[in-house]
Order: C-alpha cells, then sequence, then structure tokens
C-alpha cells in the first residue's frame, strides 16, 4: 500500500509569487532518522477535491477530517533490527506500521533505500485477523519513489515485478506476480494548507500507474492516477483519482484521501539525537506475539540487548553490534516462546539496564 511518498525537490525558473522547494537526500535522511514518526490519518467522508493548476498555485486541504477507524502510525526504525530483513538485505531504512483498521490490528515494516534515486525494496505484515499468516512483497528491480533531486517538471519512468508471497507459520502457501509501469512528473507547485491551519509550501506529483497482475494465468489490468502532495519535512496529501478526470480544478477522488504533518522525532524536542542513555518499556506489554521495545544511546557503543527467561536462560539477542548515537526501536517476535515473564536488559558502555516484559498466548 502507498503510505508515504519521498521525493526532492528544487526550481526550475522563478516566479515572483512562486513557492517552491528544494528537499535533498540531507532532508531525507532527516526524515527517516531512526525514532521519527508519523502518524497517517484518512478522511473516509470527502468526495470531490480541488488539485488546483499546473504551474504555480495552491492547495487548501484545511476541510479534512479523519476517521478513528482508519489509524496508521510509522516509526523508522534500524533495518537490522526487523524481523524481515534477510528478504531486503541492503535496505537503508525501515518504515514500522502499526494499524487500526476498523478494530483489525496489523503490523508492517517497509524496506527502502536511499542512492541516486529514493527507492522501496519491498514490504512485510501480518495482521490480527489471520494469526500465523505473513506476506512479503518484493520489487525487482526497487521501484523508484523519487529521483534524486527532482526539480519542478522533472518525469521518471519505471517498470518492475512485484512478487508477493503468503506464508502460514512459515510455509509459502499463495504466490501473485504483478508487473507496474508507471509515470511520473512534478507539474506543480504551491502553498499547501493542512487541517489545522498549518501551511506549508509544496509540491504536486502526478502518478500514472498500470498493474498487471498474474493470478492463476489470467491477467488482470489495472490503470490508476494520483496526487501526491509534499512538503519539505515530510507533510503530504495524497489523493487517488481515475482516468476520467482532469489533472486541474475539481475531480472526484477514487478513493480515501490520506494525510499527515511533518515527521517528528521520539526523543520529544526539535534534536533528533539523545543525549543520555534510556531502555523504554516494551510496547505492547502484555504482548502477543511481537512488540516493540525502543533505547537511546549516548555516543557510540558497543550495544547489547537481549531478553532471558525467569530463569536467567537467554532465549534471544536483538542486538549485538556497534550503533552511533540515536533512538532505536527493535521487534521482538516471541512466537517459539511459551507464555510468562521475560525480562530484556540493554548494555552500552557501562550502561546496564533491565526490565520485564510479559507474554500472554
Amino acid at each position: 500500500m502507498k503510505l508515504i511518498r519521498f521525493l526532492l525537490f528544487s526550481f526550475v525558473f522563478i516566479l515572483p509569487s512562486s513557492a517552491q522547494i528544494i528537499i535533498d537526500a540531507g532532508d531525507v535522511q532527516a526524515q527517516y532518522a531512526v525514532g521519527n514518526s508519523v502518524s497517517i490519518n484518512t478522511d473516509t467522508i470527502v468526495s470531490t477535491i480541488n488539485i488546483g493548476g499546473l504551474g504555480s498555485t495552491s492547495w487548501d486541504f484545511s476541510f479534512l477530517t479523519s476517521s478513528f477507524n482508519y489509524a496508521i502510525t510509522l516509526t523508522s526504525v534500524d533495518p537490522a533490527s526487523t524481523p524481515y530483513i534477510s528478504d531486503f538485505p541492503g535496505a537503508d531504512y525501515s518504515m514500522h506500521g502499526v494499524a487500526d483498521i476498523q478494530g483489525i490490528l496489523s503490523e508492517s515494516y517497509s524496506y527502502l533505500k536511499l542512492g541516486s534515486n529514493f527507492e522501496n525494496m519491498g514490504s512485510g505484515a501480518t495482521s490480527s485477523s489471520s494469526p500465523g499468516f505473513e506476506i512479503i512483497s518484493t520489487y525487482d528491480p526497487d521501484f523508484i519513489v523519487g529521483k534524486l533531486p527532482t526539480t519542478f517538471n522533472t518525469n521518471w519512468n519505471y517498470t518492475s515485478s512485484v512478487t508477493t508471497i503468503t506464508y502460514q507459520n512459515g510455509n509459502p502457501v499463495f504466490i501473485t506476480t504483478s508487473t507496474e509501469i508507471t509515470e511520473n512528473v512534478v507539474d506543480a507547485y504551491g502553498p499547501m494548507t493542512l487541517p489545522g491551519g498549518i501551511v506549508v509550501d509544496a509540491l504536486r506529483i502526478r502518478e500514472d500507474k498500470i498493474t498487471l497482475t498474474d493470478i492463476g494465468g489470467f491477467i488482470i489490468y489495472d490503470r490508476n492516477i494520483s496526487y501526491t502532495f509534499l512538503g519539505k519535512n515530510g507533510e503530504q496529501v495524497s489523493v487517488p483519482s481515475d482516468t476520467t478526470e482532469p489533472n486541474i480544478g475539481l475531480i472526484r477522488n477514487s478513493a480515501s484521501i490520506s494525510w499527515n504533518a511533518a515527521r517528528v522525532t521520539a526523543v520529544g524536542n526539535e534534536y533528533p539525537l539523545p543525549n543520555k542513555f534510556s531502555l523504554e518499556q516494551n510496547y505492547p506489554n502484555p504482548f502477543n506475539p511481537s512488540t516493540s521495545i525502543q533505547y537511546a544511546i549516548d555516543g557510540r557503543r558497543f550495544v547489547s540487548l537481549k531478553v532471558f527467561d525467569v530463569l536467567g536462560n537467554e532465549v534471544a539477542t536483538l542486538v549485538k553490534e556497534e550503533k552511533p548515537t540515536g533512538v532505536y526501536e527493535v521487534n521482538f517476535n516471541a512466537t517459539q516462546l511459551s507464555s510468562g515473564i521475560y525480562f530484556y536488559t540493554l548494555k552500552a558502555g557501562s550502561f546496564i539496564e533491565t526490565k520485564k516484559l510479559i507474554l500472554m498466548k
């Protein structure tokens, strides 16, 4: 699912009232630094929306409202700490998503790479509606989320093969393949008003995507057009459309509109780097079968994070490597363990702290 676009922008020409912005690789790195998070809001009511004009324009999305039945939180975590890293070697970033969709809880990890382009490698996900099942999707080649750098009027295309495998208790039970053919163009720029009255400069990206899905030898054709409005610090509004709608003015959106404000850091201030060592209580707790553990280190250290049973036996090693200053989040999957009380211990230099977690199956 497309929750977030990651793009860089600069200007080609300047008008007196222009609101063009530049987002470079440093901005991307800052947005997706470990510990940063963003809440994705979904408006299920609005059926028409003004996408503005081409070139210099403006957008007012202040009327969008969030549905409590569609709540998604994304947090940037260390890819090496995630459960699907073996499927996505070389990932620079991983976004851990926790969603509550009409009472159904789901958890996902998307994997991203930053180079000459910003690319999505794929994702892995589970859902409370299907215990024991997990879905892993991979792109070959990685699909281009944004060209680096991207300027007004820049366009890029990509064709990628998508393989989606459904596993039940670790065994593959269903495989689908599809081909995505996408054309992207940055075709407008201007001030964007978000819910709450926040105004930021943004650019509009029009995506025209054709998807060919092979299901049992039958090819299903689908074409969708969408518009993503992006601010420099990660602000975003995503509007799905279809091929019958114009590319300016008032259009009917074909599905729900999603939006978010800028990403925020987990340390609670304007500086993403912590000034002390800490180990947070795991969440959720009690848990079944997985939970997240967050910790912070002040200075480059060799870090060890292990889990023990009540007898002091080591049951899992979550981290065992040198890490720079930062806030980190680790997923602990206890599928193979029995219900009970366990302890997790963080060691970083001379810092040692232990906390209790409860597994309830």
